[in-house]
């Protein structure tokens, strides 16, 4: 993959996360997508997740979800559009792309003959359009894993999303909870709450830098670079009391006193990331 379209890969990501806090916070299905879809048809998947850590998590799982119902199919799209319609759509999809620094220059689609045709499909004019489209879609598979990775980082900065879609998790654990022990025994605890587990290095290390070495709560300096000791936490944003899991995406660092203070509520901060000095 060249530069030219993981840059494209930014700008569909960027979407992509935007598209998924808007589905998730809509109370309407939005592209006939709701929360609970998604829970139903990967929660067995999702729940052997939620004991112990990996890499790829549930967020991810969410992402792809969200990314397959909103992938835009420009075949279906254009299908009943007027030739205006036509020129106004691609000429767009033809600006975004080369905004991200790939050459379309040499694409000509002679949309006038598109439209007297009624898209046949296999005169010259049809099969230009069929080939640019196929492009299109070429290139948006070959981006997609860096898309949702990309997508996948700026949504671990919002911690306030973060909250409310492990919460959104935990809401249908409890829905569930009779079954979980019995079904999962090796991860439910008694109480049908999600067992405690030991942190890979890996996480702390990309908690660490994610939340910039400081408590996400008082903010005090745990990288011992600016005060001595540093030693920290990793708290779960929602709690395992209040059935949080153990999965990457609901975790974040504190300091020992900010841990205890907090006990068993689930995570109150709404900031993005930590700022570097409070206004």
């Amino acid at each position: 993959m060249n530069n030219k379209h993981v840059k494209f890969s930014y700008s569909q990501a960027i979407q992509l996360a935007n598209w998924s806090i808007d589905i998730f916070y809509n109370e309407e299905a939005v592209h006939g997508f709701i929360f609970k879809d998604f829970w139903e048809e990967l929660k067995e998947e999702i729940i052997p997740r939620l004991f112990k850590p990996h890499k790829k998590t549930i967020l991810h799982y969410y992402l792809e979800y969200v990314d397959g119902f909103v992938e835009h199919d420009l075949r279906s799209t254009l299908k009943n559009l007027s030739i205006s319609e036509y020129e106004s759509y691609i000429y767009y999809e033809i600006k975004f792309i080369e905004g991200a620094g790939i050459d379309l220059s040499d694409v000509d689609l002679d949309f006038e003959a598109i439209s007297n045709c009624n898209h046949c499909k296999s005169c010259i004019s049809c099969i230009q359009f069929e080939n640019f489209i196929d492009t299109i879609h070429g290139i948006q598979e070959e981006i997609k894993p860096i898309a949702i990775n990309s997508s996948f980082h700026l949504l671990m900065l919002n911690k306030s999303f973060l909250r409310d879609f492990h919460e959104e998790i935990a809401n249908h654990l409890v829905d569930e909870k009779e079954d979980l022990n019995v079904d999962y025994p090796e991860g439910f605890k008694k109480g049908n709450k999600v067992k405690r587990n030991r942190w890979p290095a890996w996480l702390k290390k990309g908690l660490f830098y994610r939340d910039n070495g400081v408590c996400v709560v008082c903010r005090c300096d745990m990288t011992g670079v600016i005060n001595r000791g540093g030693d920290f936490e990793i708290d779960h944003i929602v709690p395992i009391s209040n059935y949080g899991s153990n999965d990457p995406s609901n975790l974040q660092i504190l300091c020992k006193d900010c841990n205890l203070k907090k006990l068993n509520k689930s995570s109150l901060i709404s900031v993005y990331s930590v700022p570097l000095w409070n206004i």
